[in-house]
């Protein structure tokens, strides 16, 4: 099986350990975890290796990696230079990169002094069709028999702005309150589970939110509210923001933190959750 293939080459790095264990339903899974207490860096630059090991032995190999811009955060490891030292070794392997928040991964890969630069093809993706959504919406739930009319598939778009990452962790919070009982997806339950969505994550939200400067979160209380012409006179006006090139500068600074991205002249929050906390908190 493939677990084994997989197991067969982690094997060679003692400081990991592939286990295989059932969920809930009975399903195997197959995961990875550490057996040293610390995670050096040497033990990352192994595990890096291991696409190429298993491509040169004649399996195709493709490595994707969702929300690639996170790899920022393990800046400790010094992880994207090293992740990029490593894959530009690779001969065999193919690497996808997605990402959702599309000015980070624009910094990463058409910035000069990034070590992804101009590393790989990029792709602009639209948002996702409704009627594949709503298909795979309903397959998905349908498979636990909880039923979900297309007007609630659109309910749930709506709500996170139609971005893939929302959609399932909305489904997700609407599946867990139905299971293992419940027969069918309503606008009211969507509702609750967003609320609920906001209070898992509420602490989060008040700490980045706290951390920024004034005029950030001036200029970050003024996006989630309306994101188009935000650099117009009136809108400054409108929002009692102080001049065009300081919402510039804390538009900058919101964009690099991975808060606020844009999607053709309109700013947004990039988490839909977050906007609804930041209206709903300090309006």
């Amino acid at each position: 099986t493939i677990p084994e293939w997989i197991a067969s080459h982690l094997s060679s790095i003692t400081s990991l350990r592939p286990t295989v264990s059932f969920d809930t339903m009975g399903k195997p899974t197959f995961s990875v975890d550490f057996t040293e207490q610390k995670v050096t860096t040497a033990t990352i630059a192994d595990i890096l290796d291991i696409p190429e090991q298993m491509a040169s032995s004649g399996r195709r190999v493709v490595v994707v990696m969702d929300e690639f811009q996170e790899v920022m955060k393990l800046s400790k490891y010094n992880m994207e230079a090293l992740l990029r030292s490593k894959i530009q070794l690779h001969k065999h392997a193919n690497y996808l990169f997605l990402g959702s928040k599309t000015h980070l991964m624009q910094n990463m890969f058409m910035r000069h002094s990034r070590p992804f630069y101009q590393s790989a093809s990029t792709m602009q993706l639209s948002l996702l069709p409704e009627q594949d959504t709503t298909r795979f919406l309903q397959e998905r739930f349908g498979k636990d028999g909880i039923g979900i009319r297309q007007e609630e598939c659109l309910y749930i778009m709506k709500q996170v702005d139609n971005i893939p990452y929302y959609i399932q962790l909305l489904s997700a919070e609407v599946w867990q309150a139905l299971m293992p009982n419940g027969k069918e997806v309503t606008r009211e339950l969507i509702d609750t589970c967003c609320r609920q969505v906001i209070r898992l994550k509420q602490d989060y939200y008040y700490e980045l939110f706290s951390r920024l400067a004034g005029t950030h979160k001036k200029v970050l209380l003024a996006i989630a509210k309306r994101g188009k012409n935000i650099f117009s006179a009136e809108y400054i006006r409108e929002h009692r923001l102080v001049a065009a090139s300081t919402v510039q500068k804390a538009v900058r600074l919101l964009q690099d933190e991975g808060i606020v991205d844009k999607e053709q002249d309109t700013y947004f929050v990039a988490d839909p959750f977050f906007r609804r906390y930041l209206l709903q908190t300090y309006e």
